[in-house]
């Protein structure tokens, strides 16, 4: 009723190895204070992690280094490392001014450097107070609508094109929110949403 069942390979497809010493999950919470939480995984033969919070124009500005504990973990678990950096004149991300930052992080084994990952993130505070739905302090609206990965003529081949055309057109007529429907959407359109 809501989506076409079509059959095939829509988006590309690719194999590739990673070393035997990694990250093995990253997740970051940033507040509209400028402080970013971060809980980082990493496999067991890493020795430090570094982490480097970069603004819109390419200026680093926070940085933590830190030492892996491998003490009291048995042979199963994975090591976590949890931290939070604080920056300072902080420019927070909303739909309105969609300010982000990267996260750099950095993996060490015994002879050095294994893994570098990078994540957009941005700095906000998203709460619910007196029935209304706050972002960074002030009340939005949602206008939302639903989403498929969808072409009229391609079925599930989407183009960057497209993804464009289907955000100025929810832009156009004022939608602020999009529910991805059912499946992980293609990372690019995270990125073109952010």
């Amino acid at each position: 009723q809501d989506f076409w069942r079509l059959t095939g390979i829509a988006r590309d497809t690719y194999i590739y190895s990673r070393e035997k010493n990694r990250i093995e999950d990253i997740r970051i919470v940033a507040s509209a204070s400028g402080e970013a939480t971060i809980c980082a995984e990493v496999s067991k033969g890493i020795e430090k992690i570094s982490f480097e919070i970069i603004d819109a124009a390419g200026k680093v500005v926070g940085s933590q280094t830190l030492k892996v504990d491998h003490k009291n973990l048995s042979d199963r678990r994975i090591p976590q490392i949890k931290t939070s950096i604080k920056i300072t004149d902080v420019m927070t991300w909303s739909a309105e001014t969609p300010n982000l930052y990267i996260l750099d992080t950095k993996v060490y084994d015994k002879k050095g450097m294994t893994e570098k990952t990078s994540i957009e993130f941005g700095f906000r505070d998203v709460c619910i107070q007196n029935g209304l739905l706050l972002i960074n302090g002030k009340p939005i609206l949602v206008k939302g609508v639903n989403r498929h990965e969808l072409n009229p003529y391609k079925g599930y081949v989407v183009s960057e094109e497209d993804m464009i055309k289907d955000i100025m057109i929810m832009k156009q007529l004022n939608i602020n929110a999009v529910r991805t429907s059912h499946y992980p959407n293609d990372p690019l359109w995270y990125s073109l949403c952010d």
